[in-house]
């Protein structure tokens, strides 16, 4: 029979996940308890896990030349699905594309079209995965994916759908053939 107080997450519409504090105040008749009401409060501190760094200026997190979040927003992410996965017990799953030879494309055709490699396959992961929680540029020619609560078996048909959609776009109208 006692008011309780904690932490939890709940599951926002879209997907992601937002922490509350759950107040537990129980009803009481002739000292048997009959039911309880639950008060849900926002966790301004935690809002997101984002803010803090937001308030630094969009260009900390973005990467400029792909407008994807870049390695800070994304070890942010990491950091915050560990402490899920340690404190909740919710498994979350991670893959890294690093593009091969792509020193050699600007080499031999210029960092402008390397750009564009890099900006073409940075829109492809956007439209074709929706159900990844981040997809950020790790490395000059390294993504990253962060997926939470998925099978291992989907990780492992969605890494290879990451490999297939790498290996299938192709810039056009330039010189660039490989």
């Amino acid at each position: 029979g006692k008011v309780r107080e904690r932490v939890i997450y709940l599951q926002h519409k879209r997907g992601y996940r937002i922490p509350v504090r759950l107040r537990t105040i129980p009803i009481v008749e002739d000292g048997i308890v009959v039911g309880t009401i639950e008060i849900f409060i926002e966790v301004t501190e935690f809002k997101h896990p984002f803010n803090k760094m937001s308030a630094c200026g969009n260009q900390v997190l973005v990467d400029a030349l792909t407008h994807l979040p870049n390695r800070i927003m994304t070890e942010h992410f990491i950091k915050t699905k560990m402490n899920d996965y340690k404190m909740l017990g919710i498994p979350f799953g991670l893959a890294i594309v690093d593009l091969d030879n792509f020193e050699a494309i600007n080499q031999t055709y210029g960092m402008g079209i390397g750009d564009d490699v890099l900006k073409l396959l940075s829109e492809s992961f956007v439209h074709c995965f929706k159900t990844v929680d981040i997809i950020g540029r790790w490395d000059n020619d390294a993504f990253i994916f962060g997926f939470s609560c998925l099978a291992k078996d989907n990780f492992i048909k969605i890494c290879d759908k990451i490999r297939i959609i790498s290996e299938s776009s192709m810039l056009r109208n330039t010189p660039f053939r490989d």
